[in-house]
């Protein structure tokens, strides 16, 4: 078979004696040429009648070879993407980016020369396009060699690693956190709506809200990038900085012409020239109104002297001097510009903490949010930013809320404020070989499960496979990170298409977080009955565990009447400014270009609360869906018909116990 054309019928040759290249024949065709006549011309007949049989089934026949081909190659992609993620678990394991395929190249590459050349099989040459198809995937990539740059922005995160792979997670509603496709050997997301990046041709690539032309860079080719609340500023492949959007304070005009290190903050931007001196622009200068509109907190009036590192964060800066020791300046109401003793090699700066790593890799943070037991909220603003994880770090970097960093090992972790889940990373930054072998096997798993398909005639049952990979997913990422908190995410999919099957690995299945939810093994599946009870109750609450309040965007809250039944199940509203559990993003500033935006200022719940009698004892349970958890409330509730409780500037208070 060539394509879809059956193949010519078989040529007999028949003369009394068989062809020369059969041997069977020879020998039994030899005895009939003895006796010729009768038996000679009943066996013409015979095979004249044989022939045609031959030439009627020869497209059915050609039809189940083609069948049988499309399922080989099927099975032979997926196992070949089972050894590709295996290749790649083991070098996850070892910690190193070096993973050696040439063997599943060279085994792959046989066994689906040997399909095509069956006889049956089209030789479409699809080879190189599976191989490349499992050999490009960007999520496997990133699974293994990790993180090498991550940046926080005020309510978002992005990470790039040596393969050139980006990714962001958190608040999204300008796009910020959904990068483009490409290859990027930096990212940065201090801003508040846009996020930047340098692509691996030195070129800059921004995303998210334009306010301020923030999403308009300069042309050219780039070796360093840094986003601040509004403006951006680089230095290019000859030492020039160049800055661009909000400019209000003059933040986007630099004062420096060229530099070696840039960092851009709020209302100022700070650079190191190539002396080694401080320059820092924008508001800030005199020291002269630390407050709306003028922000003029000294945090861009530096020290002398000869620095190695500089960081900006909200209305102060940090750097480290040549000698190693930590040099704060600007607004320091919390302690952010207080830093501890010590030699250092990197330093970040946020809203009101900062932080640094040591020369012996280890974490050190000051300023508010050293406890996270206080308030996530104004005035203390103490979410646990500046608490660090121990551990050995090669990167670091400041959000608003909250901070994260990468360790020896190139893992993602974060700490902080996480109401827009901009302190959990996505698995596909922590997870390392148990996750990669099981998304192997599933991929190999469809496959041949389509391959099965393919030669019934009928629809694939990817069932099993989707039992067996949530659990052992589950099970493997549980054993990888003791700090796995997110939200599943299914990674790289060896996924068949309908048609063309030789083309086909297909693409990343990522499931976000409310896709995911029923894939985590704790998820309660809680179900609303809104018409099965006679009376109703409501109640605005504010989920709180010690004085952190609660409500990331796939949390759930429920009420539980005392024979089991879900008795109310909430919905998530933003809070508005004037309550007094609203958290600004800065006393004065708007969180948007348009005024107030309510996403800032964290969540509250509604819910109907439901029951046939007065005084049914309902409890509460909160699932917290980035810790894939389940809490039992403290408070009870004994039911009473059409009361109301609490209120978006007043709301009813529930705790989880700590």
């Amino acid at each position: 078979v060539e394509g879809s054309n059956p193949s010519p019928a078989p040529i007999l040759h028949f003369s009394g004696r068989p062809h020369p290249g059969d041997r069977r024949a020879r020998a039994r065709f030899g005895t009939l040429a003895l006796g010729a006549g009768p038996i000679l011309i009943r066996m013409r007949k015979a095979l004249l009648l044989a022939i045609l049989a031959l030439a009627l089934a020869a497209p059915a026949a050609a039809g189940q070879t083609a069948a049988k081909c499309e399922a080989n190659k099927l099975k032979t992609a997926g196992k070949y993407g089972q050894c590709f993620l295996k290749v790649l678990a083991r070098a996850a394991k070892k910690r190193t980016s070096e993973a050696d395929h040439s063997r599943c190249d060279s085994k792959f590459e046989k066994k689906w020369e040997k399909i095509e050349a069956k006889g049956g099989c089209a030789k479409t040459g699809d080879a190189p396009a599976v191989a490349g198809a499992v050999a490009d995937h960007p999520g496997a990539i990133t699974s293994l060699v990790g993180a090498s740059s991550v940046s926080a922005g005020w309510g978002h995160t992005c990470a790039s690693d040596s393969s050139g792979a980006a990714g962001c997670w958190g608040y999204d509603e300008y796009g910020q956190a959904s990068p483009p496709a490409g290859n990027f050997t930096q990212v940065s997301a201090g801003g508040y709506q846009h996020s930047c990046a340098i692509s691996d041709s030195g070129e800059l690539l921004c995303w998210g809200g334009d306010s301020y032309g923030a999403l308009s860079p300069p042309a050219g080719s780039f070796t360093q990038i840094s986003v601040g609340l509004y403006h951006g500023c680089v230095i290019n492949g000859s030492g020039e900085l160049l800055c661009w959007g909000w400019d209000e304070h003059g933040q986007a005009s630099p004062t420096a012409g060229n530099a070696v290190e840039v960092s851009a903050g709020m209302a100022h931007s700070c650079a190191i020239d190539s002396a080694g001196a401080l320059v820092c622009w924008g508001a800030g200068t005199t020291d002269s109104n630390c407050d709306y509109p003028d922000w003029d907190c000294g945090q861009a009036s530096p020290p002398a002297g000869n620095f190695t590192a500089v960081a900006t964060g909200v209305l102060h800066s940090c750097a480290i001097d040549s000698a190693g020791a930590l040099q704060c300046w600007g607004d320091n109401g919390s302690g952010q510009a207080s830093p501890p003793a010590g030699n250092f090699t990197q330093v970040a700066a946020g809203h009101y903490h900062s932080c640094a790593i040591d020369s012996s890799g280890e974490l050190a943070c000051w300023g508010a949010g050293t406890t996270g037991t206080i308030a996530c909220y104004h005035p203390a603003y103490d979410c646990g930013q500046a608490r660090p994880p121990e551990g050995s770090f090669v990167a670091l970097t400041a959000g608003k809320y909250h901070s994260c960093g990468i360790d020896v090992s190139g893992r993602v972790r974060c700490w902080g404020r996480d109401g827009y889940g901009q302190s959990s990373p996505p698995l596909l930054f922590r997870c390392w070989s148990g996750p990669l072998k099981v998304t192997g096997k599933y991929g190999a798993c469809r496959l041949k499960a389509e391959a099965k398909a393919v030669k019934k005639e009928s629809s694939a049952d990817h069932s099993k496979c989707e039992l067996k990979f949530t659990e052992k997913w589950a099970a493997a990422a549980s054993r990888e990170s003791s700090t796995y908190t997110g939200i599943l995410d299914f990674g790289p999919l060896f996924e068949a298409e309908a048609t063309g099957y030789g083309d086909t690995v297909a693409a990343i299945v990522a499931c976000n977080d409310v896709e995911c939810l029923s894939a985590q093994p704790n998820y309660p599946g809680w179900q609303d009955d809104p018409g099965g009870y006679e009376f109703t109750a409501s109640m605005t609450p504010l989920v709180l565990r010690g004085q952190e309040r609660q409500g990331g965007v796939a949390d759930l809250l429920a009420a539980i009447g005392p024979d089991g039944t879900v008795r109310g199940l909430a919905t998530r509203f933003p809070l508005p400014p004037w309550s007094p559990y609203y958290d600004p993003p800065e006393d004065g500033v708007m969180c948007s270009a348009s005024g107030w935006d309510f996403m800032c200022g964290g969540y509250s719940f509604d819910i109907q609360l439901r029951s046939n009698a007065a005084g049914d004892l309902l409890s509460f349970k909160f699932y917290d869906a980035a810790a894939d958890t389940v809490h039992v409330i403290d408070e009870d509730y004994s039911f009473v018909i059409n009361d109301i409780l609490g209120n978006a500037v007043d709301p009813h208070l529930l705790n989880i116990p700590e």
